[in-house]
């Protein structure tokens, strides 16, 4: 299920046509040509010597992006904030294109879809290294998602950068999440899914495009499953990673699919000679612990923990620490495969009475999240989409799971209950179904969109490729040589896939036995 075989670009003329292009059928394997599901019959287009000329109008200029080497073309595109009224109020959508780096270009594009909800696309440019590749002969485009970004951003007040322990907290409070509602200049019932398909195919035609590939991580992938559905015609071929189908209704399965990472996680060390012997009983030893966090009663108060502050290093405060906090942290780390082989060593010592490396690395990562998302667009899609749609029975059965629980459920539940959210057809959450051809992928230690939701969306997807890439956490592309298997893919989507290893083999990255460094 696991098997390592990730296909490099073909080169030097190499026929397609002697190879077999793998089926829904086949078990996951890992690199027919990465990411999610995308469907697309739509025949390849073939470059041309020089850029395509298109009737595009909407003019990009030349700009620079904090961390993008290489020439960008930076503008923005007015569209109706209530399309039901569109001379009324207007946003402007900030839109970014790499231009191919060398000659022959091809007339479709790849667009970046980002995750989240909340992340700019074009804040995470720099990123997004594994699409370099593709951007050889094609432009890449980077349009914020309404309420993201460049593209009136929805943006909460983040807690003060001082105050560990409002970092280190799960809730807000309702009266932040008023409070933000307030703040907005913006209806915050027009940002959703369907206004923001209907504005990146407004992008797409504004530039020229026919026809565009895509590229959708986590929430993108989503959002890439709802263009094809939306616009079939415009879609040539999508990369999906870490799938997140409708099906998955956001917050619902994170404790139970983050608990089998964990165990996961638990196990490899386990088998490794040098975690093993350094962490040993390392599972035995963690539920009792993480649940002693819990008070025994309501009235005790919470456990509090002296932790620097990791951003001065100087700073040593007192921190009241929560079970359900720590919970989501361990979380929040399984989502690296660099920072989930520090989880090891870091519960070893919590477990062992020292928290603060634990809860460091936690805030760490939280801010890196916190600088690039817009919480209140995360808060118009969920409380839309995801939360209405969780029944009380499976409500019951997530509070029942061992790791989470429904703390993340009832948090989102209170605060969706004081937002705006506007309305969507019931036909959005109804299975994809469609011939474009889509790459699925899925990484093999992903805790919140494993590889059991790209099957899911691949059974109204007959010519989607499941791919599963071990060894690595959420957003599988930027493994070994993907770059190179989504630059073939978008060569040709619709031919035969050519299977081949890739020179380095992936693998868990080794364990840390101390923290000046992984085991030798």
């Amino acid at each position: 299920m696991h098997a390592a075989i990730i296909s490099r670009r073909r080169r030097h003329g190499q026929p397609a046509s002697a190879h077999r292009r793998p089926t829904r059928h086949d078990p996951p394997v890992l690199r027919p040509s990465a990411l999610l599901p995308f469907v697309a019959l739509l025949a390849a287009c073939t470059p041309t010597d020089a850029a395509p000329i298109r009737q595009a109008s909407l003019t990009l200029q030349d700009c620079r992006i904090s961390g993008v080497r290489g020439p960008t073309r930076c503008g923005t595109w007015a569209v109706p904030e209530n399309p039901d009224q569109p001379d009324g109020r207007q946003i402007d959508l900030k839109v970014v294109v790499r231009p191919a780096t060398d000659a022959p270009v091809a007339p479709d594009p790849v667009f970046f879809l980002a995750g989240g909800p909340g992340q700019g696309a074009t804040e995470v440019m720099a990123q997004v290294s594994w699409l370099g590749e593709a951007n050889e002969h094609r432009d890449l485009v980077f349009v914020d998602m309404r309420g993201t970004g460049g593209s009136n951003k929805l943006a909460c007040a983040a807690p003060d950068p001082a105050d560990l322990a409002a970092r280190l907290e799960l809730d807000a409070g309702l009266d932040e999440v008023d409070a933000c509602l307030a703040a907005l200049d913006a209806d915050t019932a027009q940002y959703t899914t369907p206004r923001f398909i209907a504005d990146l195919d407004a992008v797409r035609a504004a530039l020229g495009y026919e026809q565009i590939n895509l590229y959708g991580g986590s929430y993108g992938s989503r959002a890439g499953l709802a263009y094809i559905a939306a616009h079939p015609e415009h879609a040539r071929s999508a990369v999906l990673d870490g799938l997140a189908p409708y099906a998955l209704k956001l917050f619902l399965t994170f404790g139970e699919d983050g608990r089998q990472a964990l165990e996961r996680l638990f196990a490899d060390c386990a088998a490794d000679p040098h975690c093993g012997e350094a962490f040993p009983d390392l599972a035995t030893r963690f539920w009792p612990w993480l649940d002693g966090l819990r008070p025994s009663d309501a009235a005790q108060a919470l456990p509090t923990v002296t932790i620097r502050d990791p951003r001065t290093g100087l700073q040593s405060l007192d921190v009241p620490i929560s079970r359900d906090a720590v919970a989501s942290a361990i979380r929040g780390l399984l989502y690296s495969a660099d920072m989930a082989s520090l989880l090891p060593l870091a519960l070893h010592q919590a477990i062992d009475g020292d928290l603060e490396p634990l809860l460091a690395q936690s805030l760490v990562l939280g801010d890196g999240m916190e600088d690039g998302m817009a919480s209140g667009l995360m808060l118009s899609v969920a409380c839309l989409e995801d939360i209405p749609r969780i029944t009380d029975e499976e409500r019951a059965i997530a509070a029942a799971e061992p790791f989470l629980g429904s703390v993340l459920i009832d948090m989102f539940t209170a605060a969706c209950s004081r937002w705006t959210v506007g309305t969507v057809p019931d036909s959005l959450f109804e299975p994809v179904q469609s011939d474009v051809p889509v790459l699925l992928l899925s990484g093999g230690e992903d805790p919140v969109t494993p590889v059991r939701w790209a099957i899911e969306a691949a059974r109204t997807l007959p010519n989607a490729i499941l791919v599963t890439v071990p060894a690595t956490g959420h957003i599988a592309a930027g493994a070994g040589c993907m770059d190179e298997q989504i630059a073939t893919f978008y060569d040709a989507p619709a031919d035969p896939f050519v299977l081949e290893d890739c020179d380095t083999e992936i693998k868990r990255p080794p364990f840390f036995l101390s923290f000046t460094g992984p085991t030798p």
